[in-house]
């Protein structure tokens, strides 16, 4: 008996971990001299606090990002001169159960690529562009989230995912083996049991590298060789399951995520040449 409720509370805890984590608000940066419009989305019962940078320059392009666990938007914001200085507006929003936006259990891309759905519908609403003049950037989870956005909608002029996992179940079984160890598998069917009911999702269903197979909107995979958090096979994973999709590894002291700031011009380089190949219509 005692084994049995120490399996069931160890399980619960693994669930619950995944579910949740730190929450971070940081100051929202201006684009420019361009403070954001301030946004609120709804998701059902769920207020996502956004904001929306129109770019001065009339864009014929707007772009939405999307951020990492454990943050907000201000972080993935630090990438946007990647396309405001391309005349691009940006979307920023913080995820469900992070920076200002409303508590929730988080479900890696289940429910957050339907509010990155939203996202996407109010850029079109707002600024009348056609979904081919509109891309996705996200980071970590924002990047698996973006391109879980394809087995939602297949019309956007691009996503370029900067270390992305490959699938929910196993990002998160990596997490819990650090605490867990070799207990982890024997923990994980309970605990993706309890996952999937509170949180109303199918765990399965979180797969980034099924979610692009045969999809036409370019992709653009970016990870640092040696991710010291989300390792660089994910992304080689992902980029098995479509031949057109693009992909590169930068050197980055092995550090998660820091490939932009540490390969500032090459970053751009790549990025803003896929841009060129993939979507002209961007230009100008």
């Amino acid at each position: 008996m005692l084994l049995l409720l120490g399996y069931v509370a160890i399980g619960w805890v693994y669930a619950s971990v995944a579910m949740s984590g730190q929450i971070r608000r940081h100051e929202i940066p201006q684009l420019g001299a361009i403070a954001p419009q301030p946004v609120t989305l709804y998701s059902g019962d769920i207020a996502l606090d956004a904001g929306f940078y129109p770019n001065p320059a009339g864009a014929s392009c707007a772009v939405v990002m999307l951020h990492g666990i454990d943050d907000d938007r201000a972080s993935v914001l630090a990438f946007a001169p990647l396309y405001w200085d391309r005349g691009c507006s940006v979307f920023a929003f913080d995820h469900r159960d992070h920076g200002r936006s409303s508590s929730a259990h988080r479900t890696y891309g289940f429910h957050e690529a339907d509010d990155a759905v939203l996202a996407i519908d109010w850029v079109i609403d707002r600024t009348s562009l056609a979904p081919g003049h509109i891309g996705l950037h996200g980071i970590s989870f924002g990047a698996a989230t973006a391109l879980e956005v394809l087995e939602r909608r297949d019309d956007l002029a691009f996503v370029v995912a900067d270390s992305p996992y490959s699938s929910m179940g196993s990002i998160v079984a990596s997490s819990a083996a650090n605490s867990l160890g070799v207990l982890e598998p024997l923990v994980r069917p309970w605990a993706h049991f309890l996952i999937e009911r509170r949180a109303d999702m199918a765990i399965d269903d979180v797969d980034p590298a099924a979610a692009i197979a045969g999809v036409a909107t370019p992709i653009l995979l970016i990870h640092t060789a040696g991710d010291d958090i989300v390792p660089e096979e994910h992304s080689a994973t992902i980029g098995e399951r479509n031949p057109a999709v693009e992909r590169h590894v930068l050197e980055a002291g092995g550090i998660h995520l820091n490939a932009y700031s540490m390969r500032t011009a090459e970053y751009t380089s790549i990025v803003h040449e896929f841009m060129d190949r993939q979507a002209p219509q961007l230009a100008g």
